[in-house]
């Protein structure tokens, strides 16, 4: 019983472990390609447990009711029979009773399992007065030709239908931890140790349970030790996980009732998600908006009708989608389970469209789970997240290519470079998709009521094309919600579009004196911060003035880069670091000293200061060295966080 008990510790935590893992439970570690090793893998990975779980109850409820003179011995007879005797179904059944019936598909599984037994009994009668008897020579052969083809047959029917019952019953059963037992030694004092001690209890009983090569997989080095909060794995990217597997099982209960235009690009996704979200507000379309990262709070990357969700409505429905995910056990990133949280959102409040910015790339990111598209677009690409995307511009855009879906029209913006346009045209073509180019200089002959907007806003290039990607999107997508409605009635409502920690002008009072407002922008990549360089050059430096700036960045970018695109000969610098970004612990500001030295290197900068973690004093000490003149907080969407979050504090 002491070794049935160690066994069974052992079976189940390193199903735990292989589950943390992602990793099967019942098909354990079997290449893809051997289907008949795999069947094996799950007969012996599922039943094993079950007959040592169920043998073992019975056991101590023997040892119990015989040691307190309740029953004799006698009755309580083996529970099973021989493993030996299981070469039809019916004995199977006879060996191992008490399968857990709670799951959908157990009838399924029951009904092939009652055919099987028809099919074999019809079999095994056909056969009846043809076979050799007992006193025949032949006998003892024919019964061991029987039992084998016997034992073929009933692993290849079980192992067939069985993963009807056995993936819901079991695996899930592991992952929510609501299978093993009562006090695990392996949890206690280690898994190599446990096998140790049931090798030494098996050999007092002559038996060998486990083989030399499976001690070896057990106990050899890089087999983690389980532990509850082992339901996490780190990719070289950090705690960033892309692909699809996780968001499919978060959302497979949940048919998104919403249409959506999906935003993807390394520059001006957000800001074209802006735009559409509010024209189709504007026109009377319920719309949802979801973006990343978040500002301030973790919800306000999610809208209804241009307005952050409740925080209660947030926080309801994130405990409902992360219970979900806990007891799947499907180990979902943060921004996995904000994205079912958001799309669960869209559904609850009953909007029409969901206009939808991709985390990150676009194949592989969880939002590419939508199917229901009414337009994909894809904004300005650049060099970002070479590690998860590729390191050529041309690896990165047929990633972002990736939300591009069959019979689904799309918008590109045309200022992309000619390897992104090439990239792209393939795609579309190979998909046979309507493609829409879209640059602003054809503006006047295309869309000159968008042409007036464009005079009228002062816009940097950068700005007419996030714009015009936006209105070529509802263009497309409109007729199929509106077709009465036309776009160019909506776009006076551009100018209404406010996107905070882009290019914002601000007022810092009261958490410094200074009464003139200063530029807040998120520049956190190159090609961001060479239009950041731009806006600044255009309307801060008039008169030859210096520029004072506060900047923070996160690690693993090229400071070199992207500071020397914007921090000018002349320039004062403060520089500080972000806090923690709330559900995205992963990410980590530089360390302000080495920031303060990278800048110190660029030709003829005046004065440079480190301020740690405390933005106020950097904010204050800039506030002074610029006295009226110009100030630009800048380098990270985190830091433009922080310093909103400090203006509302105060």
């Amino acid at each position: 019983m002491a070794w049935q008990y160690l066994v069974l510790d052992v079976l189940l935590s390193d199903s735990h472990e292989r589950w943390a893992k992602g990793r099967h439970f019942s098909h354990l570690d079997v290449p893809d390609g051997l289907l008949s090793m795999k069947t094996v893998a799950q007969m012996v990975g599922s039943f094993l447990v079950t007959r040592l779980s169920l043998d073992l109850i019975h056991r101590s409820l023997s040892v119990f009711c015989v040691a307190t003179f309740l029953s004799a011995p006698h009755d309580w007879p083996s529970m099973f029979g021989s493993m030996l005797d299981t070469y039809t179904l019916s004995l199977f059944w006879g060996f191992s009773m008490g399968i857990p019936l709670r799951d959908s598909n157990a009838p399924v599984f029951f009904f092939f399992t009652g055919v099987g037994v028809l099919i074999e009994e019809a079999f095994q009668n056909s056969l009846r007065g043809k076979l050799p008897g007992p006193t025949d020579p032949q006998s003892l052969s024919f019964t061991l030709l029987k039992r084998a083809v016997g034992y073929i047959w009933v692993l290849v029917w079980l192992g067939s239908s069985g993963s009807y019952l056995i993936y819901q019953t079991v695996t899930i059963a592991i992952v929510n931890r609501s299978v093993g037992v009562p006090y695990s030694m392996v949890e206690s004092v280690g898994l190599q140790t446990t096998v140790a001690l049931i090798d030494t209890l098996g050999s007092r009983h002559q038996l060998d349970i486990f083989p030399a090569e499976l001690i070896t997989d057990l106990t050899s080095s890089d087999h983690e030790e389980f532990t509850p909060s082992n339901n996490k794995i780190e990719q070289p990217g950090g705690m960033i996980e892309l692909g699809l597997s996780r968001i499919s099982r978060l959302l497979q209960q949940t048919p998104l009732s919403w249409k959506a235009i999906h935003i993807a690009g390394t520059n001006g996704k957000g800001s074209i998600s802006a735009y559409v979200s509010r024209l189709l507000a504007s026109g009377g379309v319920r719309c949802g908006r979801f973006t990343s990262p978040h500002l301030i709070d973790r919800w306000d990357c999610i809208t209804i009708d241009e307005k952050v969700v409740q925080e209660s409505l947030f926080r309801q429905i994130e405990e409902e989608v992360k219970l979900r995910d806990q007891t799947l056990g499907i180990g979902a990133s943060e921004f996995e389970l904000l994205t079912a949280t958001a799309f669960e959102i869209f559904n609850h409040e009953r909007v029409e469209v969901g206009v939808v910015e991709v985390g990150m790339g676009g194949r592989l990111d969880s939002t590419n789970i939508l199917s229901d598209v009414l337009v994909s677009v894809i904004a300005k690409i650049g060099l970002d997240h070479q590690a998860l995307l590729g390191n050529s511009i041309e690896q990165i855009a047929s990633e972002k290519a990736g939300i591009l879906k069959p019979h689904t029209p799309c918008v590109v913006d045309g200022t992309n470079c000619p390897e992104v346009i090439t990239t792209l045209h393939s795609r579309i073509q190979e998909l046979d998709l309507k493609g829409d180019f879209v640059h602003p200089d054809a503006v006047e002959s295309q869309a000159p009521s968008l042409a007036r907007i464009f005079e009228k806003l002062d816009l940097l290039p950068h700005q007419r094309a996030n714009m015009y990607c936006a209105v070529s999107a509802l263009q497309l997508a409109l007729p199929k919600l509106r077709p009465g409605l036309n776009v160019d009635s909506l776009l006076p409502h551009l100018s209404e579009v406010k996107w905070p920690g882009r290019l914002q002008d601000i007022v810092l009072e009261p958490l410094v004196t200074r009464k003139e407002p200063i530029l807040l922008d998120g520049a956190h990549n190159a090609q961001s911060a060479q239009v950041l360089g731009e806006h600044v050059e255009r309307k801060l430096r008039r008169q030859r003035k210096n520029v004072t700036w506060v900047i923070a960045a996160s690690r693993g970018k090229d400071l070199t880069e992207l500071f020397g695109a914007f921090i000018k000969p002349g320039d004062n610098v403060a520089t500080t670091a972000f806090g923690p970004v709330d559900g995205m612990p992963w990410v980590k500001a530089v360390d302000p000293t080495e920031l303060a030295t990278c800048v110190q290197s660029f030709p003829e900068i005046q004065q440079v200061k480190a301020f740690g973690k405390n933005i106020p004093a950097a904010i204050n000490w800039a506030s002074d060295v610029a006295n009226s003149g110009p100030l630009v907080i800048a380098g990270s969407l985190y830091l433009a966080s922080d310093v909103l979050r400090l203006l509302r504090e105060a």
